[in-house]
């Protein structure tokens, strides 16, 4: 738990951005420059993140190991690229990372960006491919994922990583599967302790019949309700999921920003660990490698959620 008096949130990055939560009537708004806030409902507190002003500045240099296959079969091989930072410790934090796409398209060379400043704090980086709709429906994308931490737990010695640190990050419909990893039941070696999303899409079931909907779940939502439910991390809530951090933009036509609010929303109702950052920008602008707020944001988060116990 992060004490509020740990926050030093800096006036020039809250120029442009606030936290704003609505939770059972309680607004909690960012104030001013050297303010923290906490919001205790029931169980749950919402704390300020720490953000240092300026960038986020690396600590050390990194290896990658391109194009590793961490799942195959007759037709399809899935790859990743394994960042290896050159810091002497002999078990580090690792960090899977999720590219967005529409489930349809996207690589992990989009996330390279974000990974390499993620390794650079000396984080161990998985950047990992999943298969794509409409050839490969929901949920085929969850199962790689979760395929993909059993892969890094099963190197675990190899990359110098402690197998019981690891988060997950994704962006837009990769957030919707990290989302996904750290609220559905599954497996203690698919087990992740925390989790980091931008502009991610909580509720498939307010897109209704949409296209690309059709393509992920080979469902229409008029004939199958259910199994839009089953897919959104908003029904999935509970006080048993890892810490959640949600970047939104409050900008964001694509996935509007209702979509984490809800989340947030559902998550202290049940008791959840979560906090919500929003930014004054669009989908693409609450981009991890492209923002520098989002990527603070994140760095702050995953120092504190993978510390060492």
């Amino acid at each position: 738990m992060l004490d509020p008096r740990e926050a030093n949130w800096s006036a020039r990055n809250w120029a442009a951005r606030r936290i704003f939560m609505d939770i059972r009537g309680l607004s909690v708004r960012r104030s001013g420059p050297n303010a923290s806030f906490l919001l205790l409902s029931g169980m749950i507190f919402f704390l300020a993140l720490h953000c240092s002003a300026g960038p986020v500045q690396p600590r050390t240099t990194f290896s990658v190991e391109k194009d590793v296959v961490y799942q195959q079969s007759a037709s399809y091989s899935l790859l990743a690229d394994v960042y290896l930072p050159a810091t002497p410790e002999a078990s580090r934090p690792a960090i899977l990372v999720l590219h967005g796409g529409s489930w349809q398209r996207g690589s992990k060379e989009r996330m390279e960006d974000v990974a390499e400043q993620l390794a650079g704090q000396g984080f161990v980086v998985f950047n990992a491919n999943y298969r794509l709709a409409p050839d490969h429906p929901y949920p085929a994308q969850i199962q790689d994922v979760r395929k993909a931490i059993e892969y890094m737990r099963k190197n675990a010695s190899d990359w110098s990583m402690d197998p019981d640190r690891i988060g997950v990050l994704g962006y837009s419909a990769g957030g919707h599967l990290a989302l996904l990893l750290g609220l559905l039941p599954g497996s203690e070696n698919t087990r992740v302790q925390a989790v980091v999303t931008a502009g991610a899409p909580t509720d498939l079931t307010a897109y209704g019949d949409i296209v690309t909907m059709h393509r992920l779940l080979q469902a229409e939502y008029r004939t199958n309700p259910e199994i839009y439910r089953q897919a959104s991390p908003l029904f999935h809530a509970s006080s048993s999921a890892p810490p959640m951090l949600l970047i939104h933009g409050t900008y964001d036509w694509i996935v509007p920003v209702s979509h984490a609010r809800k989340l947030t929303r559902a998550m202290v109702e049940k008791g959840g660990n979560i906090d919500l950052v929003e930014l004054s920008d669009g989908h693409m602008g609450t981009t991890l490698g492209v923002n520098e707020e989002s990527l603070k944001a994140t760095v702050d988060f995953f120092q504190l959620r993978l510390a060492s116990r």
